[in-house]
């Protein structure tokens, strides 16, 4: 026998449900069915390309002269060459290079560093694009990063 399950919908959505019931024939249950499948397979899946990343960066005490190392899990988006001086340059400066990972979490992971050790490895997160370009990641980093996840800038005209 099929278990029964119930959904609860805030006021506000019902009329998307309704909409949602015109456009499934009437039957909402097999939507959601095929919604929650194609949810399961794309979470499921963006855990397996995830992996467990170490990158080194500067101590969080500035009278050390040492760096110290993070791990976390996600997918490399710019791959680090580090202390590799070909790595992605961007920037003013042109001894800046880059890498970026997205987390688990859906964040973005910036890693920099200076190919010639005038600073650096820094290593900042980020919730989106958007708030690593207000806090002055180089335009060439990002849109790298918007190519790589596929976003695409839609035009209204």
């Amino acid at each position: 026998m099929t278990p029964n399950k119930t959904l609860y919908i805030r006021d506000d959505d019902v009329p998307t449900w309704e909409a949602a019931e015109k456009l499934a024939g009437g039957s909402v249950s097999q939507l959601v069915a095929q919604l929650l499948r194609q949810h399961v397979a794309e979470h499921s899946r963006a855990d397996t390309e995830m992996e467990r990343i170490e990158v080194e960066v500067r101590s969080s005490d500035p009278d050390s002269e040492s760096n110290r190392t993070v791990a976390f899990r996600g997918r490399w988006l710019l791959t680090p060459t580090y202390p590799d001086p070909r790595g992605f340059r961007a920037g003013n400066d042109a001894g800046a290079c880059w890498a970026v990972a997205l987390t688990r979490k859906g964040q973005l992971a910036i890693h920099s560093w200076h190919c010639n050790g005038m600073w650096g490895p820094d290593f900042e997160v980020y919730a989106d694009i958007e708030a690593a370009r207000e806090d002055g990641v180089p335009d060439e980093v990002l849109a790298e990063v918007a190519g790589q996840l596929g976003i695409v800038e839609e035009l209204d005209i």
